[in-house]
């Protein structure tokens, strides 16, 4: 009866732990997934910023007087067409 008993602990004893490993896997598992996603955003990120396109001073400033050219066409043309 005492040897049943001490098998039986024995055997609980290795049961119960194996939920524990589990566990612990899980946590292992989800804090890996985590310092993955945060690596691919970085990734992402760096990627995204190497994407970005900056003016140079030059090309502002083509781009301002175009924009003011364009505007005073345009109300040139609104003026020759609707003055007279």
């Amino acid at each position: 009866m005492t040897r049943a008993m001490q098998a039986l602990t024995e055997e609980l004893r290795a049961n119960a732990t194996l939920p524990n490993a589990s566990v612990t896997s899980g946590r292992r598992d989800a804090d890996e997934r985590g310092r993955i996603a945060a690596v691919r955003l970085e990734e992402a990120v760096a990627v995204e910023a190497q994407k970005t396109v900056r003016w140079t001073a030059w090309q502002r400033w083509f781009a301002v007087v175009g924009a003011i050219i364009l505007v005073g066409n345009f109300g040139l043309g609104i003026y020759l067409a609707f003055g007279r």
